[in-house]
């Protein structure tokens, strides 16, 4: 069950742009195959369920003051790059498995406009766009089945079956936050973690000046953690902040 997200894939800093994402993309397959190989040696592997978490792309203009540049156009990550280094991916996968399922779930920097007009509708985001063109290349690949749709729909749908986790790690749109974590809360196992990312919103949280939407709403999310007594937690001050929490 490979992890595919965050490649930000234009995303241009003196350690990264998008040939390193590519090259960075098709090891990470050839990866996943060695140790499938390695697997195969004690037990039977003939599936793989790959999760693309969002954050394929890297928008233009995702958030006021971003400080990084992209080296080429969301249009061209959609509709050239994506679609080229994907397809490689899952092709690669394809040579190995008698089976793959994709399950897409939609990030902020796919988002079409700035932080003031962001759109997780997935009918307009980028990452949904590259996943439905993926899907329409994949058309007559019966071995591959791609799934796309909502975050909220996907976790309602794992809690309608009996599969349960030992660990679940939430970073999506923050105005269903409250959402996804209390489903999740379902979804875990007892003793289980519930790690959530961005629970310090570069600082503004404890900044009385800032009250704009999102901040408030990750202000209300972490109060209520905060009163949760179904959980042990703990806000990690690292990165953009990480709130632990373990069930009871």
């Amino acid at each position: 069950m490979p992890l595919l997200s965050d490649i930000q894939l234009a995303k241009r800093t003196p350690d990264y742009d998008s040939k390193i994402a590519e090259k960075r993309v098709i090891e990470y397959a050839n990866r996943i195959v060695k140790l499938t190989k390695i697997q195969r040696q004690s037990h039977n592997v003939n599936k793989c369920v790959v999760l693309a978490l969002g954050d394929i792309v890297e928008g233009e203009l995702i958030f006021p003051g971003q400080s990084h540049l992209i080296d080429s156009s969301l249009y061209r990550q959609v509709t050239v790059d994506g679609p080229r280094i994907l397809y490689a991916f899952f092709t690669t996968l394809l040579q190995e498995f008698d089976e793959v399922e994709c399950y897409w779930v939609i990030g902020n920097h796919g988002a079409l406009g700035g932080r003031s007009r962001r759109d997780y509708n997935p009918e307009t985001n980028a990452d949904r766009m590259l996943g439905k063109i993926l899907d329409t290349m994949f058309a007559n690949e019966k071995r591959i089945k791609q799934i796309i749709k909502p975050a909220i729909e996907s976790l309602n749908e794992l809690k309608d079956s009996s599969q349960r986790f030992d660990l679940i790690f939430i970073d999506a749109d923050k105005e269903n936050y409250l959402n996804y974590y209390e489903t999740c809360l379902e979804l875990i196992n007892k003793k289980g973690l519930i790690v959530i990312d961005n629970v310090l919103w570069h600082g503004e949280v404890i900044d009385d000046t800032k009250n704009d939407k999102f901040t408030n709403i990750i202000r209300e999310f972490n109060t209520h953690i905060k009163k949760d007594s179904r959980v042990v937690k703990n806000i990690i001050p690292i990165g953009d902040g990480l709130t632990i929490c373990i069930k009871k």
